[in-house]
């Protein structure tokens, strides 16, 4: 390598260009030999460095160039196999579509001009927002804007799918006039302060070791859904009001396929994804798409070369809005009800007409729109201040121990003497926004006291209690189901064994290659009971997806599949797929009949009284 020329830009400024051996770099293109009198390849560019994921370790070649038409710099990431003549198509393509000029026949020679650079230095990289890890075991949390890294080197923020929205994320203004701004509309509104928690709370879901889920907001008119919605995105970035500024707020909208959502969700990463108007979606089987999102995992694909796509992951805590509930959107979008699963990952909010307690002396519709223009401008900085402090928190043993304990605290209190464990597991959440709020008080990131904070988590909570419908015999028969999959797995004989087992009782097979469980067709309602009814029970599983299918009755897919066993041949059984199990978390009893709580006088020990005055 020979010296770098220093090059003048039409703004001013300069940069370095790395000059390789047998070309010259200028401002006005790159030259094979030693003179610009010599032979013109193409623009200015360069390979600026190699780019590693700390997640696969995947390298990418950083490559930037001048427009020669605007004198601005533009920058193209792409895998260094790119480089490599006979895979290069693709980059040469792309770098035309952005403006890059070559020379006719001479795309060769600008591939051996950039190769010549390989050698230059090499950056770390994640591809998603939210928690990483370095090397050395230490933990970080990045922004599409900022990083806050445990170490002196932050990697780059390098999506592997780039999204518009993450433009739209960061802080504008200071943390001060952020607190000052929002103090004035959350104090004495517990749903206002509820909101705030829920945007606040994303991060804390993964060293809390919390499932992903969500909380839906619904009311039958249009007061004030979208509007908190708004408070809550502005925890992360611009939280405008998508019918109005559809490209610069970060509120996104349910009307989406489900590759879309996918794509969504990953770009939120550990962060809050804020989804408006769930009456947008037209998904054939809402139900399965809120399992898909909340289970934080793409559908696995192919790519051109037919290898494996790697697949999106992602860790999302949901906030959404809508005339109606989770519930009975499901239910509507697929003729059937809704599973417990899907009831305990969306928790459905009902919002009263009198969401706003405390409004200054303006009106409802006045006070409404002063939550809009503060959640528009006012933005991004308490996210920031919460990723710093928790940085610093997961990197300390002792510190993080002190956190659980008190997210533990709150939980226990939360639940009380609450007993069904579908509610339990679902005030796991309340309990992360609660300790959200509670760190933000004593940062003084919001200025409430934790009181305050706990007395409006209550009332939201004790909302949902009150509208929680109670688990339907169906539901109680799929957690019964998955009970017995995960906890007596003797019960099943190994489908691969091609001698017949001779001791203990056996209601079907498992296979180890696929993870399918094989129930017997006599025994299936030993596994959860009559109550339900085999045909609705089954019916069920085949709506979301965890009936695997392969036999037909004149052409209509039976409930029951074939399988080849080792000791017996060929049998037709009831295949429960695998994902049934990651979905249905069970506690350590089976449900029989559950008596759902409801909040009474005697256990409401935080009125919404409090908040008046």
């Amino acid at each position: 390598m020979m010296n770098n020329p220093t090059i003048s830009l039409p703004d001013g400024s300069t940069i370095n260009i790395p000059q390789s051996e047998g070309y010259i770099a200028d401002t006005t293109g790159i030259y094979e030999g030693y003179s610009v009198m010599e032979s013109r390849i193409c623009d200015p560019i360069w390979l600026d460095c190699n780019i590693r994921y700390l997640e696969d370790r995947l390298t990418l070649a950083r490559i930037k160039f001048i427009d020669t038409a605007t004198g601005e710099v533009q920058v193209h990431d792409c895998p260094r196999s790119q480089l490599i003549p006979d895979y290069a198509v693709g980059l040469i393509k792309t770098l035309a579509d952005y403006g890059f000029n070559i020379e006719p026949g001479k795309q060769q020679k600008v591939l051996k001009y950039l190769l010549a650079q390989s050698s230059v230095n090499l950056k770390m990289a994640v591809k998603k927002t939210g928690w990483y890890e370095t090397p050395e075991g230490l933990r970080g949390f990045v922004l599409p804007g900022k990083t806050f890294s445990p170490d002196t080197t932050p990697p780059l923020f390098v999506p592997d799918c780039p999204s518009p929205v993450h433009r739209n994320m960061g802080a504008n203004g200071a943390l001060a006039d952020e607190v000052r701004h929002i103090n004035t509309i959350i104090k004495g509104n517990p749903y206002l302060i509820f909101l705030r928690g829920i945007g606040l709370a994303a991060p804390f879901m993964e060293p809390m070791e919390v499932e992903a889920g969500g909380f839906h907001l619904y009311n039958h008119s249009s007061r004030g859904k979208t509007t908190m919605a708004q408070l809550a995105a502005s925890v992360w970035g611009k939280g405008s009001d998508p019918q109005m500024d559809s490209r610069g707020t970060i509120l996104q909208r349910w009307n989406t396929t489900a590759n879309a959502l996918e794509g969504t969700a990953q770009s939120f990463n550990d962060l809050l994804l804020p989804m408006d108007e769930i009456g947008t979606n037209n998904t054939k089987n809402f139900g399965a798409a809120i399992y898909n999102l909340i289970g934080g995992k793409g559908k696995a694909a192919m790519t051109a070369n037919r290898t494996m796509r790697q697949e999106y992951t992602w860790r999302n805590l949901i906030v959404s809005t809508g005339e109606y509930s989770i519930a009975d959107h499901v239910a509507g979008s697929s003729g059937s009800e809704p599973a417990t699963g899907q009831k305990i990952r969306m928790l459905d909010i009902p919002v009263p007409d009198d969401i706003f307690l405390q409004t200054g002396g303006l009106s409802n519709r006045d006070f409404a729109d002063k939550i809009k223009m503060i959640s528009s401008n006012y933005y991004g900085a308490s996210g920031e201040a919460i990723a710093e402090h928790l940085v610093s928190v997961v990197n300390d043993p002792e510190r993080l121990f002190e956190l659980k304990l008190e997210y533990r605290d709150i939980t226990e209190r939360l639940v009380g003497s609450i007993q069904p464990p579908e509610q339990q597991r679902a005030i796991k959440r309340f309990a992360l926004v609660l300790l959200a709020l509670v760190t933000a008080a004593k940062l003084g990131i919001v200025d409430i006291t934790e009181e305050e904070a706990h007395m409006a988590v209550k009332m939201i909570q004790d909302s949902w209690l009150e509208n929680s419908p109670l688990l339907s015999d169906v539901d109680a028969a799929l957690y019964n189901l998955a009970k017995r999959l995960r906890t007596e797995r003797g019960l099943f004989a190994d489908a691969e064994d091609p001698n017949p087992r001779t001791t203990g009782r056996i209601v079907g097979y498992y296979d180890r290659r696929t993870r399918r469980h094989m129930i017997l067709t006599s025994e299936i309602t030993s596994l959860f009971g009559n109550k339900a009814g085999k045909n609705k029970v089954l019916h069920k599983l085949r709506d979301l997806g965890y009936l695997h299918q392969n036999n037909t009755d004149r052409g209509k897919p039976r409930l029951t599949s074939k399988h080849n066993i080792g000791s017996v041949g060929t049998i037709s059984a009831y295949c429960i797929e695998p994902t049934f199990l990651e979905h249905f978390e069970v506690e350590a009893a089976p449900i029989e009949e559950v008596t759902a709580y409801k909040p009474t006088a005697a256990n409401d020990d935080l009125p919404s009284e409090a908040f008046a005055g």
